[in-house]
């Protein structure tokens, strides 16, 4: 048995939504089970899954003791655990600097109005009175702490997630029922459900779809945008970018040839060239492939992101590299 009933989670708690997901996991497992499979007392897992903030050592802890007593605890659940803990964390200090700092006076709306007292001056003659009236750039409501620091595309899906759960909105509640989805085997759920979950890279249209939905608004919407292009370099849709580049040698390189059109033809030679060199051929001798020197050459402007543009005398040159590549590749 469960034993007594559970009391409600403040909604003030800085950890609500972990409490809810450990109790959850709980399942019908009584504390007192926990207690004596992990040799803690029972009250030690009530509070960790009361709402409060503590340390992940303590989650570690009662995720163990689910599992000790026949729970089903998987890696998703320790993932989604450590995401809330993190979000309980920064919750926690926001509250701490709230009780801190003086209380503020709301934000007046976007455009008000203020009357003031009428004016005698014969000059304003009309209706007796002078209307004021002023505006002020709306704060972003809609933009978690981590897109601040986003540097990749995962980056900003997980600033995605960190804002559905801001919001205390349930990323399960995204997912559309697998009836509709008939049509595409391939998909497991709505766009924006693939995105919260890790299963798709987002683009720019999903993120301000997601944010809308979040209660986003035009100050977001910007913010999100300037964060995608700078992330994307411009790009509305995300294509091999995802991940940093090493820090090797001609890492920029194969990070622009990974980032460009994969329908361009130059782009096609160069890297099959780039393939030929760093895996080898067994039908096509090392020589008889692009040389590394005019590869590395061709690449630049890749680099860059943005395709090099060929005049009249570089296109006939391109139109006639097998004869010239073949002896130049001997000389590599």
């Amino acid at each position: 048995m469960a034993g007594r009933p559970l009391k409600k989670i403040p909604e003030d708690r800085p950890a609500k939504l972990l409490a809810e997901k450990l109790r959850a996991l709980r399942g019908k497992i009584s504390y007192n089970q926990m207690g004596r499979k992990a040799n803690f007392k029972a009250n030690t897992f009530s509070q960790t899954a009361d709402g409060t903030f503590r340390g992940w050592p303590s989650v570690e802890q009662f995720l163990a003791a689910v599992r000790a007593c026949g729970g089903q605890v998987t890696e998703d659940d320790i993932a989604e655990c450590r995401r809330l803990h993190e979000l309980a964390g920064r919750l926690n200090n926001e509250q701490r600097r709230s009780k801190d700092q003086p209380l503020r006076p709301p934000a007046p709306a976007l455009t008000d109005t203020v009357v003031l007292a009428p004016l005698d001056d014969a000059r304003h003659a009309g209706d007796g009175q002078s209307v004021l009236t002023f505006s002020h750039t709306a704060q972003a409501q809609a933009c978690p702490a981590s897109l601040a620091n986003a540097k990749t595309v995962q980056d900003v899906a997980t600033a995605l997630y960190d804002l559905a759960l801001e919001k205390r909105l349930n990323v399960d509640d995204w997912r559309t029922p697998r009836t509709a989805l008939a049509s595409d085997r391939k998909r497991t759920g709505s766009p924006e459900w693939e995105v919260l979950t890790g299963r798709r890279e987002p683009t720019l249209s999903l993120v301000r779809q997601i944010v809308e939905k979040c209660g986003g608004g035009p100050a977001d919407l910007t913010r999100w945008e300037q964060v995608w292009r700078r992330v994307t370099g411009g790009r509305d849709r995300a294509v091999g970018i995802a991940i940093p580049p090493e820090r090797a040698r001609g890492s920029e390189v194969r990070t622009a040839l990974d980032s460009v059109d994969p329908e361009d033809e130059d782009l096609q030679r160069i890297q099959e060239g780039l393939r030929r060199l760093q895996f080898g051929n067994q039908t096509v001798p090392r020589a008889v492939g692009w040389p590394r020197r005019l590869l590395r050459r061709l690449a630049q402007p890749l680099a860059r992101r943005q395709p090099a543009p060929l005049d009249d005398s570089r296109a006939a040159e391109r139109d006639a590299t097998p004869a010239g590549l073949t002896e130049a590749s001997h000389e590599e």
